[in-house]
């Protein structure tokens, strides 16, 4: 019996420690993505429409790469990207396109007709997943909105989208964003570069379990106040506080278990 104890006391505190990890991973990672986009981390950058789903492939049709015509240009006068030949109108395969970026434990898979903003690295021979998918509600800069499940609503997922909205809506000519303390900076070049803060969630569509509409953020590309963000907006604060949630469930568990093998040894 006492073995036994130990083997699961090993267990809970490895599954608390696990969880406790992955969580305070995931505050940080979809942030990490979105600023590589931002930065150009990637071969392309396209709206696109899925046309067919295959077992770790998708088929989706090219409406509209952003930043095109900056990457055509340099193609023109260096001629040493190949990634720069414009892909609009094609439909490509992608690998990797199994979920989209925000649905982590909903039970929501790719499927035909859907919206997508990509960003694809390109090995010469397949286009592969860089930075994460996205579900949008049109496949153009002009008109899109992101769609995410409500619980991303006032998080700091929102203001990372928020950010990355306003960069897809420049169609990638406008880099100027960085994200802290889940408050989107840019400059406003037209008043000698004076600084700006964005408070506002923007271009976000929040959807229930069943894909219903519960609340829209406006796509206003307003500056937003200069409100301090939610006391829970703080990323690493969430992060901390998920670590400490995770390791005091698992010493609840060892503690019912050393209770529990108290009472059978005194049977």
């Amino acid at each position: 019996m006492k073995n036994l104890s130990k083997a699961f006391i090993l267990i809970a505190v490895c599954i608390s420690i696990v969880i406790s990890s992955v969580a305070a991973l995931a505050a940080t990672d979809t942030l990490t993505m979105i600023e590589n986009i931002i930065a150009g981390k990637q071969d392309k950058l396209i709206f696109a429409t899925v046309v067919s789903i295959g077992n770790n492939i998708c088929s989706v049709e090219v409406m509209e790469e952003i930043g095109e015509d900056k990457k055509v240009e340099a193609e023109s006068t260096t001629g040493s990207r190949g990634e720069a030949k414009s892909i609009v109108g094609e439909k490509i395969e992608v690998e990797g396109l199994r979920s989209y970026m925000y649905y982590d434990g909903f039970n929501h898979r790719p499927k035909i007709g859907d919206n997508l903003l990509l960003s694809l690295t390109f090995n010469g021979n397949a286009y592969k997943v860089k930075n994460g998918a996205f579900y949008v509600n049109a496949a153009s800069h002009d008109t899109f909105n992101f769609i995410v499940p409500d619980t991303i609503d006032n998080t700091p997922g929102a203001m990372e989208l928020t950010a990355l909205y306003r960069f897809v809506g420049s169609n990638g000519k406008n880099a100027d964003y960085s994200i802290r303390d889940s408050v989107v900076y840019t400059h406003d070049t037209a008043n000698n570069g004076v600084e700006i803060r964005i408070t506002e969630q923007e271009g976000i569509s929040f959807v229930n379990e069943k894909g219903e509409t519960t609340k829209e953020a406006e796509s206003g590309m307003s500056v937003g106040s200069e409100s301090a963000a939610r006391d829970y907006s703080n990323r690493w604060i969430w992060a901390a506080v998920i670590i400490v949630i995770g390791s005091a469930c698992g010493l609840m568990v060892v503690k019912m278990i050393i209770k529990y093998e108290k009472r059978s040894e005194s049977k």
